[in-house]
């Protein structure tokens, strides 16, 4: 009798094929590297010669398994994001590979997911929406599991709600920039310490429906969000704004809003520039 043939479960499979290509490279510049090569794709073509610089360093066979770490990322947060739920893979990787760093990267892990979810409950009421043009903030993100959580606790929360992830650790900023692509969230990714307030970049996410990706914030940006981002939100939810102000219509929230999943980014998959900047 024929053996059954298996199909690899994609978070299985983007460690898989993230590890062959560190056969040639320290693992966290691996992982440091596919993140932000995600960032760079998209971004639709905002950040191409990032994204050329990146590449320089690797082969084209590994820079196909790049490739093949992407799809594996989206079909991994596509099953997890089934039936309203959630998972960080990202937050996960990191934090096992994070004794390979020489500082257990930072001496970082994560808050549990579970605890993440009942600090989201406490403060909201999972059968009504948070009100529009609500601001929620973490100034410790990590992988920004608590906005997840709060984003994914009701289907208009993301609609509602501008998040704001800041973090010491460049590469948190990067997961929660990935994270809040992936969930359909908008908001901004700051990388900063919290203490001495001080900031050297950053990421604004805009919503997927919009079409506009990610765009990388000046200092200067990330604080216009920081200080004036009372005035700056309560319009979120009536006008996108692209980085060269060139305004765009807004997206109205649907009557009976779905839950965020891989596949509303089959129209992102299909734009030439995010082609471009991926392949």
């Amino acid at each position: 009798m024929a053996s059954k043939k298996t199909t690899e479960p994609p978070k299985r499979a983007f460690i898989k094929t993230l590890e062959q290509i560190a056969h040639r490279h320290h693992i966290t510049q691996v992982f440091d590297d596919f993140m932000e090569i995600a960032i760079c794709a998209l971004s639709l073509g905002r950040m191409e010669e990032r994204y050329f610089e990146l590449i320089k360093r690797y082969s084209r066979d590994e820079l196909t398994k790049f490739q093949e770490c992407f799809a594996h990322m989206f079909s991994e947060y596509d099953r997890a994001a089934q039936d309203g739920g959630w998972d960080d893979m990202l937050g996960i990787y990191f934090e096992e590979i994070g004794s390979l760093s020489g500082k257990q990267a930072m001496g970082q892990f994560f808050t549990p997911k579970c605890i993440c979810d009942l600090m989201a409950q406490l403060n909201h009421d999972p059968k009504s929406p948070v009100p529009n043009g609500t601001t929620v903030a973490d100034h410790a993100a990590g992988s920004s599991r608590n906005l997840i959580a709060h984003a994914r606790l009701h289907p208009q929360n993301r609609w509602n709600s501008f998040y704001h992830a800041y973090d010491l650790d460049r590469r948190c900023v990067n997961m929660s920039v990935l994270n809040m692509v992936m969930y359909g969230m908008k908001g901004v990714a700051i990388h900063m310490n919290t203490l001495s307030l001080e900031v050297y970049s950053g990421y604004r996410v805009y919503l997927p429906e919009t079409g506009l990706g990610i765009t990388r914030l000046t200092e200067q940006q990330c604080w216009a969000y920081m200080t004036e981002r009372r005035e700056q939100e309560a319009t979120i939810s009536k006008m996108e704004t692209t980085t060269d102000g060139n305004e765009c219509p807004s997206v109205a929230a649907p009557d009976q809003p779905k839950v965020i999943t891989i596949p509303d980014y089959k129209s992102l998959l299909g734009n030439p520039l995010f082609q471009q900047s991926l392949f």
